[in-house]
């Protein structure tokens, strides 16, 4: 490190954790400017190439409550370092020419979803209190951002130097960023003691590949068809043995007692729902753009030019966002969420009833972009109010899960509509107007239901106690009372506080 023997400054990590939010975020989307060429240039079907996409989303559900849970474990810093390097090693993989070595590379990039919850948990031990909220929220911003700008920025890229260079772009980025963090990320916080739950890890990862492949796949291989129903029997039966066996591990990899918790369960299905909203708001609005001007709903754009207006949606992101850390800091997360949902709603409402040209299109996706941005700026905040210091990081892993599935869930929802309420137009099938006036109908009761569960979550987060594993709990009966690294300096340990009330 370059600041051994003191804290870097807070400027210093702030930024260099936005710039790997950013980097993060845009692998969830470089690759797709990159699809329709890939079943030409590499011989393989056009199925075999959503791949490229497929993959990364498997990797990221299956990596990220791993990850965050060993980050709360071995070291938050340590995690960041090795995901970055997993990502950079699989930008690297992706430019070796063949088709294996690209789903190699994206799924290695899937990793870096993982850092996203492990680097708002590095702002929280690191910063102090006034600051994390606009810090939270300018990292929230660069998640936005990144995935927005992924598909324009990739698209250039692709058209100027050809369509591997956004590898390039990634690894050498991720290299700098991981030699960032070694030099500058001090390894300081809490860590949740005890061994990692491998079987738990294994039940996890497979009952999410089944859930992914169903979102991801269901319409492909027909929603009705074997093996999306297989998937969806599978995902059933892994998740039905998992969940109790989670709820009675000594260190389960996700604990329940701390999800099922009323705050920390609402605020992940508010992310859930309102990311579902921001992925509608996308790429419907990209859809809408392209369609011909012949279907009286349609504006004949081109990819470059409907991605560009889209693009405009970055700029809501990072207007909104550091305001929306500094009200955080003013009030507090349920009311920033609120807001945000709020504005969320009303603008999917007001979409449908304007009257459609490229600039009210672009300027409803605009505000709804700056919604969505001001309540994931409130969600990590309100996860780690509500959870353990020493689970910070699982926690707010996912919650990140959760909006992961909220986009696959967003484009499967999407698909679907738009193909059965479509006309032939002779050579493709071509969504109808009520298509789109659905989809907004569903994005905006996605955002409405997010406010309704903001309004139930608590005005105020007690004074948080660490929710005691059942070895503590037996410890503290037996007066074997240990205290945990997050409580070190309290009378009487959290863990022998919670057991003898439980008991």
């Amino acid at each position: 490190m370059i600041f051994p023997h003191r804290m870097p400054p807070t400027w210093l990590i702030v930024t260099l954790m936005a710039l790997c939010g950013t980097i993060v975020s845009l692998q969830h989307t470089i690759a797709i400017p990159m699809l329709p060429s890939v079943p030409e240039t590499y011989g393989v079907s056009t199925d075999d190439a959503s791949w490229l996409v497929t993959s990364t989303l498997l990797v990221a559900a299956v990596a990220t409550p791993v990850v965050t849970r060993l980050a709360d474990m071995v070291g938050r810093r340590r995690m960041l370092v090795i995901v970055m390097s997993v990502m950079t090693a699989g930008s690297f993989i992706a430019l070796l020419g063949t088709f294996p070595a690209l789903i190699a590379g994206r799924s290695l990039q899937g990793f870096a979803t993982a850092l996203v919850p492990v680097a708002i948990s590095i702002l929280r031990d690191t910063l102090p209190p006034a600051r994390i909220g606009t810090a939270i929220g300018g990292l929230s911003a660069t998640l936005g951002i990144g995935t927005t700008l992924g598909i324009p920025l990739a698209g250039f890229l692709q058209d100027i130097a050809g369509p591997l260079t956004v590898f390039w772009v990634a690894g050498v980025c991720g290299a700098l960023l991981t030699i960032g963090a070694l030099l500058i990320v001090p390894d300081i916080g809490s860590r949740s003691p005890g061994q990692f739950d491998f079987v738990g890890a294994l039940l996890l990862s497979m009952g999410l590949a089944a859930v992914l492949l169903t979102l991801s796949k269901g319409g492909s291989w027909g929603w009705a068809g074997p093996r999306t129903l297989g998937c969806v029997a599978a995902a059933v039966v892994v998740f039905a043995v998992w969940a109790p066996l989670q709820w009675r591990a000594p260190n389960p990899l996700v604990n329940l007692r701390t999800a099922v918790h009323r705050p920390v369960l609402l605020t992940n299905l508010a992310g859930m729902l309102i990311t579902f909203a921001m992925f509608i708001n996308t790429l419907a609005t990209t859809q809408q753009l392209q369609l011909p001007t012949w279907t009286g709903h349609g504006f004949g754009l081109t990819a470059t030019s409907a991605g560009l207006a889209v693009a405009t949606t970055a700029f809501a992101q990072v207007l909104v966002s550091p305001f929306a850390g500094m009200l955080i800091d003013r009030w507090n997360g349920r009311a920033v969420l609120l807001i945000g949902s709020v504005v969320t709603t009303v603008a999917c409402a007001v979409r449908l009833v304007v009257p459609g040209t490229v600039v009210t299109v672009t300027a409803c996706a605009f505000v709804i972009a700056g919604g969505t941005a001001v309540s994931f700026a409130a969600l990590p905040g309100l996860v780690m109010a509500a959870a353990p210091e020493s689970e910070s990081s699982a926690a707010n892993g996912i919650n990140t899960l959760l909006r992961s599935i909220g986009a696959s869930l967003a484009s499967a929802t999407l698909a679907m509509i738009l193909v059965s309420l479509s006309v032939d137009s002779g050579s493709a099938p071509v969504p109808t107007a009520r298509a789109f006036d659905v989809v907004w109908v569903v994005a905006g009761m996605c955002a409405l239901v997010t406010t309704v569960l903001g309004v139930l979550l608590p005005r105020r987060f007690p004074a948080h106690t660490e929710t005691p594993t059942i070895d503590a709990c037996r410890n503290a009966l037996a007066g074997n009372e240990t205290t945990s690294p997050a409580s070190s300096n309290s009378p009487v340990p959290v863990a022998a506080r919670r057991a003898r009330d439980l008991f």
